[in-house]
């Protein structure tokens, strides 16, 4: 059998060697493209942003006509500062005992009834009254139970701020402010910041450009 000279044996395997490294580091051409980026639109997102509510605004929401006593109830409001009623009543519950004892009772009931901050209210009635705008807002879905809002219609930017009494004969401790009437009972009405609980509305501002154009016809003297 033939023997390789063992010169050319190393001629060899240098080359497979360099043809290997040729292949490594010449790419392929088969390889994969390099990504594109491809640029997708974002949509627009409307946010939610609550501001207060206003003449101003009552004013422009019914720009285009109709009765805004019936538009401004479509228009979802939150309160802006956190509200508390209370009051306390005496009850008499009267009953006879075994025997034919005869047994009153006096409950003493303490009501609380608490309006968190950025709680949801509509608009259940719209009145004008003595150059004040009055709103009754509701904040349960019991038509009866609804706090007023008002504000002077001689000011296009005051708010709608919680209307309530402030009893001279009454005592008021701490937060309370003075009194309400919801539900058809009279509660004191509480709240811990110096500016009165109001009405925020949900509003988007929006800008956009509209092009029109118009070819003119000319006109002829006859």
């Amino acid at each position: 059998m033939k023997k390789f000279n063992p010169a050319i044996k190393l001629l060899l395997v240098v080359s497979v060697f360099l043809a290997a490294a040729s292949c490594r580091n010449t790419p392929s051409l088969l390889a994969p493209p390099a990504p594109r980026i491809v640029e997708v639109p974002v949509p627009f997102e409307v946010v939610d942003t609550r501001v207060p509510l206003t003449i101003a605004t009552l004013q422009r929401m019914n720009s285009r006509g109709g009765d805004i006593s019936e538009i401004i109830k479509d228009y979802q409001l939150h309160i802006f500062g956190r509200v508390g009623l209370e009051r306390a009543y005496i009850e008499p519950v009267d009953s006879i005992k075994p025997g034919g004892r005869a047994s009153f009772e006096n409950v003493h009931t303490r009501e609380s009834l608490i309006i968190q901050d950025q709680t949801s209210g509509q608009v259940v009635n719209y009145e004008f009254k003595d150059g004040e705008i009055l709103l009754y807002v509701g904040f349960d879905n019991n038509s009866d139970n609804y706090l007023v809002f008002s504000s002077p219609v001689n000011n296009p930017n005051g708010y709608f701020f919680l209307k309530h009494e402030h009893n001279p004969y009454m005592t008021f401790f701490g937060d309370e402010r003075g009194t309400v009437v919801y539900g058809g009972w009279e509660y004191r009405v509480k709240y811990a910041r110096e500016e009165r609980p109001h009405l925020l509305i949900k509003l988007s501002r929006l800008d956009s450009d509209k092009l029109r154009t118009q070819t003119l016809e000319g006109r002829i003297v006859e």
